[in-house]
């Protein structure tokens, strides 16, 4: 894997409003999406669905969604296409703001979870900050899970106020699936494009990152440190700390970090219709990668999550 920018979760809670613009939104949704159906179509299923688990790429591939971490990763196929059965009780996995009510409820997920998941996502990510983000999942996760079933129903008119209409239909939809049913992933993105089309919207411009965050990274450089700090709990003041202490800590102990630095990158590239793997220590920049080892056995098997053309725009 390859190294890679800042996730959407910093990138997002680094503006002012902590939302992406409607077009940046609609075209990362888009891609996010392609991403899942990949995973879905190879037989697992991510479990993490969340804005911090994809990241942009460096340079010339900084309009490229990259998904990351699948600690939680499952397979939900057989290598024959067959379902496997749910299980009777499962554990509640995920992380509690983006989870599915069926993992609330200690059910088995399905490609339609990971779904749900996106869909918290894509809320987050046209409205800012979720109803129930400062809500302490671990010690009341069932208060998140209440609050999930009600924008289904008394206050799903304003939950869906800021987002596009389609998107009230998008949740319809993933909420009306079987556990086995594969997703509609045609359908969903044609509805993004329905929204981008009705709202006059151009999925061909420059993301947020490219111009507004890029040019206030450049003047406040504090900004993408402290986003990688704060959360939707509001930790201001702790991010200060962590930072302050970060700034004073000697260099001696930064190098002594590094000591282990000649970590396994595993790159996937698309060139000819084969899958090559390039194997090369990263180097110790503000970036980080995840879910090498998972990645890995899946390129093994042929299976890329990434592919681009030649001029790097997103397929």
């Amino acid at each position: 894997m390859q190294l890679v920018g800042p996730d959407l979760g910093k990138l997002r809670r680094s503006l002012i409003d902590k939302r992406f613009s409607v077009p940046t939104a609609l075209r990362v949704l888009q891609q996010t999406l392609r991403r899942l159906e990949v995973l879905h179509d190879a037989g697992w299923l991510c479990r993490d669905v969340k804005a911090p688990n994809f990241c942009i790429g460096l340079g010339n591939e900084s309009g490229v969604i990259y998904m990351l971490d699948f600690g939680f990763a499952r397979k939900f196929k057989e290598t024959n296409g067959a379902i496997i059965p749910a299980r009777e009780a499962a554990a509640l996995l995920g992380t509690f703001q983006y989870t599915s009510l069926a993992s609330h409820e200690h059910k088995d997920q399905a490609p339609k979870d990971d779904l749900e998941s996106w869909f918290y996502m894509a809320a987050e990510l046209l409205k800012g900050p979720l109803p129930w983000c400062k809500i302490d999942g671990h010690k009341e996760h069932q208060k998140i899970a209440e609050q999930k079933r009600l924008i289904r129903t008394e206050h799903r008119a304003a939950f869906m106020e800021g987002m596009p209409s389609e998107f009230d239909l998008i949740l319809s939809k993933i909420d009306g699936m079987t556990f086995s049913e594969r997703p509609q992933y045609h359908v969903f993105n044609a509805l993004i494009d329905q929204a981008a089309e009705k709202l006059g919207i151009t999925l061909h411009e420059p993301f947020d990152w490219q111009n507004i965050i890029i040019k206030i990274f450049q003047q406040n450089t504090r900004v993408m440190r402290k986003a990688q700090y704060v959360g939707e709990l509001g930790e201001s003041n702790l991010a200060s700390m962590k930072m302050e202490e970060e700034e004073r800590a000697p260099k001696l102990e930064q190098s002594q970090s590094l000591k282990c630095s000649r970590m396994i990158e595993v790159k996937s590239k698309v060139l000819a219709g084969r899958c090559f793997i390039s194997i090369k220590p990263l180097s110790a920049h503000n970036y980080y990668y995840r879910g090498a080892t998972f990645c890995h056995m899946l390129i093994l098997k042929g299976i890329v999550f990434v592919a681009q053309n030649k001029h790097g725009a997103d397929p």
